[in-house]
């Protein structure tokens, strides 16, 4: 499969090739005044003639450059590609705690190996000698297959429960994953072998990981938000399916219908069946300390408005039905 740049790339060579197309042919008009001052069979007029004759193939291979750098742009693959960028980019950057001082960039790639991982620079220079320490600058890179958008994108797995699936194809049919796939089959599960992009506790150290997402489709033919991670296929298929017995009913509308004394635990994320690396994904990206016992459902309920999930929406029923009387308000 042919390597094709990203639309940036090319729009940057163009640039640089239209610079230094000016700046040789800035040079020409000195060359012809020497031609013009010179004999023929001269020493001279020799040596200027072999500077036009080269000025003259540099201008020649630039522009040729720039023609095809041109047709590049509106080459189809390169087009798709570029889009899928710029997908990864946006849900990557959605997924991104907004801290104030805090700079970081997203760089979306295109390659075999679908991995993401942050890389931290250091600016010594920025905050005052007295504070002993330097300015952290992160840039989260992130790189899918060539083939995202038909693997992944169409099959509604881009942003699937609170996480960025890097790559996805459908579990073959092998020996010792037969049980998983039957029990798939079953409860009407698909089941993907895939990669994904998780965040630390402090949202912008990321990583990859490695496994299986089993996804609960809805009647209606949309991927409704039941994905399950799981390193076990089996595991995954059955976390997918509880996801999507667990999701239904009502929010409340405002803060004034959550109980004030009403938390939420871990054991309520396991208990609907939430997998671990996504509630952490999502508690990064809304401000909300996953290493705690528990969190005041307050917390929770204002994340799940700033950022809806499914999982959250599951664990916010289940603490408000311990409090009949707040649910029925």
């Amino acid at each position: 499969m042919k390597n094709y740049p990203l639309i940036a790339t090319i729009q940057y060579n163009i640039q640089q090739y239209t610079k230094s197309l000016k700046m040789v042919q800035d040079q020409l008009p000195a060359v012809r005044r020497e031609l013009r001052t010179w004999r023929e069979g001269t020493g001279q007029y020799a040596t200027a003639a072999a500077q036009k004759a080269d000025l003259s193939s540099q201008i020649q291979k630039l522009k040729k450059q720039i023609a095809v750098s041109q047709r590049l742009l509106k080459n189809p693959e390169v087009i798709r590609r570029d889009r899928i960028v710029q997908d990864v980019e946006a849900i990557v950057t959605d997924m991104l705690p907004s801290f104030k001082n805090t700079p970081h960039d997203v760089y979306g790639g295109i390659g075999q190996n679908a991995e993401a991982y942050t890389d931290t620079d250091y600016d010594y220079d920025y905050y005052a000698k007295s504070y002993g320490h330097p300015k952290k600058i992160y840039s989260v890179m992130v790189t899918v297959n060539p083939d995202w958008d038909k693997t992944v994108r169409a099959q509604g797995l881009a942003y699937a429960g609170g996480m960025l699936t890097l790559s996805a194809k459908p579990t073959k049919a092998k020996k010792a994953l037969r049980p998983a796939l039957d029990l798939a089959a079953t409860l009407g599960v698909d089941l993907f072998e895939a990669s994904w992009m998780t965040q630390r506790r402090w949202g912008y150290q990321v990583h990859t990981e490695k496994g299986f997402i089993a996804v609960k489709r809805s009647k209606i033919g949309i991927l409704s938000h039941t994905a399950y991670h799981a390193a076990d296929p089996l595991k995954a298929v059955k976390g997918a399916y509880r996801k999507f017995q667990n999701v239904g009913d009502t929010l409340p509308l405002d803060s004034r219908n959550v109980p004030a004394d009403a938390v939420a635990t871990w054991a309520d994320a396991k208990a609907v069946g939430a997998c671990a690396p996504g509630v952490k994904s999502w508690c990064a990206a809304v401000g909300i300390d996953h290493t705690q016992d528990s969190v005041p459902l307050i917390d929770v309920v204002r994340g799940y408005y700033m950022r809806p999930m499914p999982e959250a929406k599951a664990i916010i029923l289940r603490v408000l039905r311990q409090f009949p009387v707040m649910s029925a308000a």
